[in-house]
């Protein structure tokens, strides 16, 4: 990107590092409007250490595939370092994950929606930082891994994590039978809950807070009003991230 300091964006501190790139947060001003953004910058010599990697590992694969065994042959290692080494090379460029990140996007929420009415969120690619070495997305704040819910085994664990469950059925059937274009690499680091409280319309629940409030400040002689009890109800959403390898069946 260049001088990116003139350009608005200032780098504060790494917040997470994966096998092809580090991730840090930073404020990018534009047009006067200050956010908070991720940026993802891939490894030094990531490339060049990978294609070493990938002719390594095809050519021990070429070798025992001449094994005169048929055992050995019918697993076909040639084919099967070739397809990881495809794999690997989607992750040495963002400008494929910036693509993909639009694409799901597009997919679960529409052209121009930031995602509020959706269950299932993609960081989205900020225009005109991308490249295939770094780019800039937006950042997700407050959310917890979805291993972390794996612990919790009391009622109400068990309940939250059959509505997380839920939503990545939904999620995953949805990108598979009707997007035909599917998230490859949906490891529990990919995988983010965001959790957030939002007024409730409940108005039955909102009424009887209502009546509790006042039974309870009769002893008290303080006062209150509708306003100040305003019922919330918990939201959660399920954040993929890392969107650079992914799967489209060939319509043939």
């Amino acid at each position: 990107f260049g001088d990116y300091k003139s350009k608005g964006l200032q780098v504060q501190g790494v917040i997470g590092c994966g096998s092809a790139a580090q991730v840090y947060k930073a404020t990018l001003v534009q047009d006067s409007q200050e956010r908070q953004v991720a940026v993802k910058v891939l490894h030094p010599r990531m490339t060049w250490l990978m294609e070493r990697d990938m002719w390594l590992m095809d050519t021990i694969a070429k070798f025992i595939h001449s094994i005169p065994l048929d055992f050995i042959q019918m697993v076909n290692f040639p084919r099967a370092a070739a397809t990881f080494g495809d794999n690997v090379r989607l992750q040495t460029d963002f400008t494929i994950e910036a693509n993909n990140l639009k694409r799901f996007g597009k997919n679960f929420y529409g052209d121009g929606d930031s995602g509020e009415s959706s269950q299932v969120l993609f960081p989205q690619p900020v225009e005109g930082w991308v490249s295939q070495e770094a780019m800039l997305e937006d950042l997700v704040e407050d959310a917890t891994p979805i291993a972390q819910y794996l612990k919790d085994e009391t009622v109400e664990g068990l309940e939250v994590r059959r509505e997380l469950g839920s939503i990545l059925l939904r999620a995953f059937l949805k990108m598979v039978f009707l997007d035909n274009f599917s998230h490859s690499d949906l490891h529990p680091g990919n995988c983010l809950v965001l959790t957030k409280e939002i007024p409730s319309q409940d108005m039955f629940r909102a009424f009887w807070n209502f009546v509790n409030q006042i039974t309870q400040q009769e002893t008290t002689h303080s006062s209150t009003s509708a306003n100040d009890v305003q019922p919330t109800k918990t939201v959660r959403k399920i954040v993929f991230l890392d969107a650079g390898i992914v799967t489209a069946l060939n319509p043939n």
